[in-house]
């Protein structure tokens, strides 16, 4: 079931100041705002060396927000898509999958069995040296039976550019909405 939020303004005076707060309808892009400005947060963390908790903590929160966009895409009444709709369109794309699944993963501690795949940050290597400074990590799981590993910022690159096509294929606007 979709649902409208409601818009209204609250004003108030205190020594003084007078304070006026308006909460607006939240809609799709609201999250879609988030998720670009989860990436951008992400690329930074790798573009210099840091504590490998930060890039953990920075790629969790972007696959998290990139998982969740779906839900706010197919609970906002201003589109018609459903959630059987975008589930499919995310579960045909090996890409989303992933990112789903170590969303999921770091949500969980783990995937139940039959829920998907453990997918995880494996390793985190920080370089500092002459060539200048960067963080990657990479994930690990298993596809067709055998371990596997993939760069955690080409798979949130990756991830970011499915969204980018999925909304643009669906005609949701974005241009009025940008990273918060």
């Amino acid at each position: 079931m979709k649902s409208r939020f409601q818009q209204f303004t609250i004003e108030f005076m205190l020594d003084g100041v007078k304070a006026v707060i308006s909460l607006n309808e939240r809609r799709w892009p609201e999250m879609w705002g988030y998720v670009q400005r989860a990436h951008r947060i992400l690329t930074e963390t790798a573009s210099k060396p840091t504590d490998h908790g930060d890039l953990r903590a920075d790629a969790m929160t972007f696959f998290i927000m990139s998982l969740h966009l779906a839900d706010w895409i197919h609970r906002d009444d201003s589109n018609d898509i459903t959630e059987e709709q975008i589930i499919k369109a995310m579960s045909g794309s090996h890409i989303m999958s992933l990112a789903n699944n170590l969303a999921n993963t770091s949500k969980h501690f783990g995937r139940d069995p039959g829920k998907g795949d453990d997918v995880r940050i494996g390793s985190v290597t920080v370089l500092e040296g002459s060539a200048g400074r960067s963080t990657s990590g990479s994930i690990e799981f298993e596809r067709n039976g055998k371990p596997q590993t993939k760069d955690v910022l080409t798979l949130a690159d990756e991830c970011l550019d499915w969204w980018k096509k999925y909304l643009k294929q669906h005609r949701l606007e974005t241009s009025e909405h940008k990273e918060p």
